[in-house]
């Protein structure tokens, strides 16, 4: 089972429009891809998951809060699985604040 379970921050844009699909309603397919192509899409900023921006569109398992297909912890973290072939973690050096920001103990929890 080659499968890794990342934690990682998400970027989501509160404001897009998401229909069937997720898809924007008032543009068709074709539309939506040109824009990728052609650099009008603004990637949205790294920001932990605020379920308050979307609480009409979020439901909870568990623990985790679930928006568009995604599983988010209480602190707003992504939590996804990938299949290890994909993920590519050579060359990576993260910076003193990535890793501080990724390490943080839950208030009661404590390390073995």
């Amino acid at each position: 089972q080659n499968i890794v379970w990342l934690k990682l921050v998400p970027r989501i844009d509160y404001e897009r429009k998401r229909g069937r699909f997720g898809a924007d309603e008032d543009r068709a397919p074709s539309e939506q891809e040109g824009a990728y192509r052609k650099g009008r899409f603004k990637r949205p900023p790294a920001a932990l998951f605020d379920p308050s921006k979307v609480a009409d569109r979020v439901s909870s398992e568990g623990s985790f809060v679930i928006f568009e297909g995604n599983r988010y912890d209480s602190a707003g973290f992504l939590k996804k699985d990938f299949r290890m072939n994909i993920v590519v973690a050579d060359g990576i050096r993260p910076t003193l604040t990535e890793l501080e920001r990724f390490s943080q103990v839950p208030d009661g929890a404590e390390l073995a």
